[in-house]
């Protein structure tokens, strides 16, 4: 765990600020600490809010562009910081996770399985 923990570096993002982008490959893995992430989805030329992934809530997935990050796909959907207040984040890089893999291959097979 000290290990993970020490590859995160801690971010934090003004209201609106956009970080993922609709059909690029997510190279960096967010954690949502404070605030809310949004997923937004383009509806005849107008964003509306898909989703919103908080850091609050208990219980509650807050891991932002994972399907994207570990499959190798391109994102469905741009994703903002929420429009009424900052967002902090911790973050992992792909560096950072591929070398977390070499030394414990099993927890990739854990994620991606």
């Amino acid at each position: 765990v000290d290990i993970f923990v020490g590859q995160l570096r801690q971010v934090y993002m003004m209201p609106g600020e956009h970080f993922l982008r609709s059909g690029e490959m997510a190279l960096e893995l967010f954690f949502v600490l404070a605030g809310a992430a949004e997923v937004i989805e383009v509806v005849s030329g107008v964003p509306v809010v898909k989703k919103s992934i908080r850091g609050d809530l208990p219980d509650t997935p807050s891991v932002v562009g994972e399907i994207s990050f570990f499959l190798g796909v391109p994102l469905q959907n741009d994703v903002r910081a929420g429009l009424d207040q900052a967002m902090e984040v911790l973050v992992l890089s792909r560096e950072a996770a591929e070398n977390l893999f070499v030394t414990y291959p099993e927890q990739q097979e854990t994620i991606v399985a």
